[in-house]
């Protein structure tokens, strides 16, 4: 599965294979009749390597787990012989099912697995959203959520498969979750607030699903509400984990008893330029003040950093007195945020301390020696703008450095 093609579920004349629900195979708008446990869990494992050769011990393993019998390799055949006998029962002329060795190998189209409409939606409603065209992006996401009929593979009863179906259920949540952030960003919180408290019943873990009823509460003006599905989540978590909710939830908690405005677009999440679109409004940058010049969220820590160390390279040139990296969501090997001062000071050391000889006073303030100087500094991990800011050189009262600075704040927020 996985391969990209047309939008739409098969041709007419077309073996179509829809594993999100139930296992179903159609020909020609007909159902093909597939009996047997062996021969579903077979075509189940065919199907999650389509394109790819399945060996007779993996089907075996899928099959009767760590206890395969003498006959396993017999019984397998028989199998993929029924299966084959099926599909030509039901008029399919072409080899479905291939003998390739050590085993078998399925052929199937781009448009014949239901996954793979799924994914060829998911990649048209990415395209929608980088156009600017949020109401195309949700209709997307809709036909891409009709697909699914229930749990995956329901009715093959196999761990490998299970297992499988577990991530395509993940799949799904996270398609719901970014099916509801564009409804909250067109500001359709009230045709939407019943279906996320229904979720938020079915899956009351999912954080970003909590944090998205309490958006569609609060701008609906039901901010007790709200407030409540905090508090539920916090005693959820306390008694079954002994956790806290995540920092991104408890700011949105924190605003909300604040009475502040909510972004227009729901907090969790954002939408991301193509990279090389990014990397060059990056090097466009000509200011010659310090300030932050892009803010990339939501792409992961080796993607984002990685757009950063290709965009320093790219105009390493312009500064020759240094870059500075600055983790500001890590302090002492612990996932403690870094606050703006303790950023300023580890800036400080950075700037005027050599390496072998750190100050005896580690609280001691430096002075900063980088006084119109151009010096590129990174800032990892901010959270929220405010902790960006103070971080910048020359932005406090205390500091007596005006270096010609651009900096990159990563605002890492989870999906």
């Amino acid at each position: 599965m996985g391969r990209a093609g047309a939008s739409t579920l098969g041709h007419a004349a077309a073996v179509e294979f829809r594993v999100l629900g139930p296992l179903e195979v159609a020909h020609d708008g007909a159902p093909v009749g597939i009996r047997g446990s062996r021969q579903r869990i077979t075509l189940a494992m065919l199907l999650l390597h389509a394109g790819r050769v399945v060996s007779v011990d993996m089907l075996a393993a899928a099959i009767w787990a760590d206890r395969p019998p003498a006959t396993a390799r017999t019984q397998i055949a028989m199998a993929v012989s029924a299966l084959r006998r099926a599909f030509a029962d039901a008029g399919v002329t072409d080899q479905v099912i291939a003998t390739v060795p050590p085993g078998y190998l399925l052929r199937v189209g781009d448009e014949q697995v239901d996954v793979d409409v799924v994914d060829q939606q998911m990649a048209r409603a990415e395209a929608a959203a980088a156009h600017g065209r949020p109401e195309e992006t949700v209709a997307i996401l809709r036909a891409a959520l009709r697909i699914w009929r229930g749990h995956p593979f329901a009715d093959v009863r196999s761990a490998p498969v299970a297992a499988a179906a577990a991530r395509l259920d993940e799949r799904r949540l996270t398609l719901v979750e970014e099916c509801l952030r564009w409804e909250l960003a067109l500001g359709r919180e009230r045709e939407v607030v019943g279906e996320i408290r229904a979720y938020v019943d079915q899956h009351p873990f999912r954080e970003r699903l909590r944090g998205q009823l309490m958006v569609s509460l609060y701008r609906t003006g039901r901010c007790a509400e709200a407030l409540a599905v905090y508090r539920d989540f916090w005693r959820v978590l306390a008694d079954e984990a002994g956790l806290d909710p995540g920092w991104e939830l408890r700011e949105l908690h924190r605003n909300m008893l604040l009475g502040m405005p909510l972004p227009p677009a729901e907090p969790f999440a954002a939408t991301v330029a193509p990279q090389p679109a990014a990397l060059d409004r990056l090097a466009d940058q000509r200011s010659r003040r310090p300030r932050v010049i892009a803010n990339l969220p939501r792409i992961g820590g080796a993607a984002k950093i990685g757009l950063a160390t290709r965009w320093a390279h790219r105009v390493a040139a312009r500064f020759p007195d240094g870059v500075i990296f600055v983790n500001l969501g890590r302090h002492d090997g612990n996932r403690r945020m870094l606050e703006p001062e303790a950023a300023v000071e580890r800036i400080r050391r950075a700037l005027t301390v050599p390496a072998q000889s750190p100050p005896k006073d580690p609280e001691a303030p430096s002075r900063t020696t980088v006084r119109g100087r151009p010096v590129l500094f990174i800032l990892d991990n901010a959270r929220y703008v405010g902790q960006v800011r103070p971080a910048q050189p020359g932005s406090d009262g205390r500091s007596a450095a005006r270096p010609v600075a651009l900096g990159i704040a990563h605002l890492a927020r989870g999906a």
